[in-house]
């Protein structure tokens, strides 16, 4: 595959991948992203901040569904215009870094 002239590193291609993936699990498990949504502007709205681990922790999903799912909760509120990227943090889930959020919403 040739990357684009204006896709530098094949960056743009890897996002629409993503972007088609998180479309496919948005549609899949449309009840466990809805869930993660409303947790997510919950705790948005009760710190101001939240993250993907918040979400995690509020909902719970039966065996054999992985948290991968998650990754679709934010972004139909990013495009949206409620939320917005607020930069990264540890997760508790081990060595990695976990996308905090915060709200545009008015209180």
């Amino acid at each position: 595959m040739t990357a684009r002239p204006d896709d530098i590193d094949g960056r743009a291609d890897g996002e629409r991948r993503r972007d088609a993936a998180l479309d496919l699990l948005a549609a899949r498990r449309d009840v466990y992203v809805l869930r993660g949504r409303r947790a997510l502007l919950a705790v948005l709205l009760g710190n101001g901040t939240a993250t993907a681990d918040d979400v995690r922790a509020a909902v719970e999903l039966p065996a054999g569904i992985g948290p991968k799912l998650f990754g679709a909760v934010p972004k139909a509120l990013l495009a949206a215009g409620a939320i917005a990227a607020d930069g990264y943090g540890k997760t508790t889930l081990g060595n990695l870094e976990t996308h905090s959020y915060g709200s545009q919403i008015s209180k």
